[in-house]
């Protein structure tokens, strides 16, 4: 739905035709098109740290399965390390990760190798 709406907004064919009908009943039942929402570095943190004290370490899983409740944490960490990892190669990261916050992670026992 969100990629036919964009579709339509950008003035391409959508793959999946909606009509206004479509979208206003969408969005008089709560549907949000703008699906992504940016949580603060902070916000993070603390549900890194929830996740710390519940399981002992910080090293929360991206791969989604029946089992993984953490999935969007577990996104956040892999991008925390992958800004971290372009930033040591001398590249531009995808996320700015600011030495401060760098620090705030390693203090909470985070690790940038996750196998």
């Amino acid at each position: 739905m969100r990629e036919s709406y964009k579709s339509i907004k950008e003035g391409r064919s959508p793959d999946y035709k909606l009509s206004k009908a479509d979208i206003q009943r969408l969005e008089n039942a709560g549907f949000e098109w703008n699906f992504s929402k940016k949580v603060p570095f902070d916000e993070r943190l603390k549900d890194l740290m929830a996740f710390k004290a519940e399981f002992g370490h910080c090293n929360v899983s991206a791969h989604r399965s029946r089992n993984n409740n953490h999935y969007s944490l577990g996104r956040w960490c892999s991008n925390m390390r992958e800004s971290y990892k372009s930033i040591k190669e001398g590249r531009s990261p995808a996320l700015k990760l600011s030495k401060a916050n760098t620090k705030r992670l390693e203090n909470a026992g985070f690790e940038w190798r996750f196998k």
